[in-house]
């Protein structure tokens, strides 16, 4: 029988020609779980049954009821539904969310608004339209955001949350207990509505970037990556840096969390449930603040595929090995 030569150096050289191809090709993908930590509100639920799945892409929070937007527009909602603020609409059209207390708002991809959840006051009463591009919760009211950079204002009317300030050139918004918040265009604030511990004394400036608007008090954080509070409800203090980019304040007074640019977390404020106890890591990008918890997106890299071809590299040399042995016998 004639003798077969195999030249295993060639055939390894193949081998990992094609896992490198592979490798240099990009073939890698994220994904996005939920973290969660602290107690989750009065049921601890918050925590303890966060819906599973790395799809996720935005998360929200309300006093007990956490809500999580997949990369398919539909929404998961856990926790409390003492108000039926788990009652997600049958669609899978959202391309954002947002909730507070027992309030829950989504944004369709149409530019409609719509709200389930509490009725207080008419809070599920959004108003009509297919104009919003961004839409903020609060206790009993909300805030959006038309194309054209105006405001529009619903639920209850106390303390003039429904006066939003006129003009077309706003860019960003809060919502919080009986305040709300805006960001123009040229990186000023402005805000209305209760105004019981200075939540609304907005300071003067054009170097804002971020707003967020916890139960009495409000957080911003400025161009140079800082943080900055005003009202009476801020708890300890602010944590140092120039390397913020987002902030959550939940629906409760206690604790806050932020989120720096290298994608790890801050977290300051009260810490009886261990909600201040941020997770190792800095691949973040979502965070949400519920009563005595804390929840967050974490960005998990899948394996790619030049991962799963080197897997099968062991078992391509034994069955060269075995080639080269029955060549040998032969």
């Amino acid at each position: 029988m004639k003798r077969i030569h195999v030249d295993s150096g060639a055939l390894l050289a193949i081998i990992f020609a094609v896992l490198l191809t592979v490798f240099d090709a990009g073939q890698t993908a994220e994904a996005a779980r939920i973290q969660a930590w602290g107690l989750g509100g009065s049921t601890g639920r918050v925590v303890n049954e966060v819906p599973e799945g790395d799809d996720f892409v935005a998360i929200a929070s309300g006093s007990s009821h956490a809500l999580a937007l997949r990369s398919n527009g539909s929404v998961a909602a856990w926790g409390y539904n003492s108000r039926g603020q788990l009652d997600v609409p049958p669609v899978s059209d959202f391309v954002a969310i947002d909730a507070n207390w027992d309030l829950s708002v989504g944004l369709r991809s149409d530019g409609s608004l719509v709200a389930w959840g509490d009725t207080f006051h008419g809070a599920n009463l959004v108003p009509p339209g297919n104009d919003f591009i961004a839409m903020a919760a609060g206790e009993h009211h909300g805030v959006a955001l038309r194309a054209d950079g105006s405001l529009a204002a619903w639920g209850a009317p106390n303390y003039g949350m429904h006066d939003v300030p006129p003009g077309n050139d706003f860019v960003k918004i809060a919502a919080g207990q009986d305040h709300s918040l805006a960001l123009r265009s040229d990186g000023s604030l402005v805000a209305w509505g209760g105004n019981f511990n200075g939540e609304c004394d907005v300071p003067a400036g054009y170097d804002f970037l971020e707003i967020a608007a916890p139960q009495f008090g409000s957080l911003a954080i400025k161009r140079d990556g800082s943080l900055l509070g005003w009202g009476g409800e801020l708890g300890a203090s602010l944590p140092e840096g120039s390397d913020f980019v987002r902030i959550a304040a939940g629906s409760h007074m206690g604790h806050r969390l932020a989120l720096r640019s290298d994608g790890s977390l801050a977290a300051w404020g009260t810490n009886p449930h261990g909600q201040c106890d941020v997770p190792a890591g800095n691949r973040f990008i979502d965070i949400a603040v519920s009563g005595g918890s804390s929840l967050a997106l974490e960005v998990i890299p899948e394996p790619s595929t030049f991962v799963a071809l080197l897997s099968v590299a062991p078992a391509g040399a034994i069955w060269l090995w075995r080639r080269r042995r029955r060549a040998c016998e032969a």
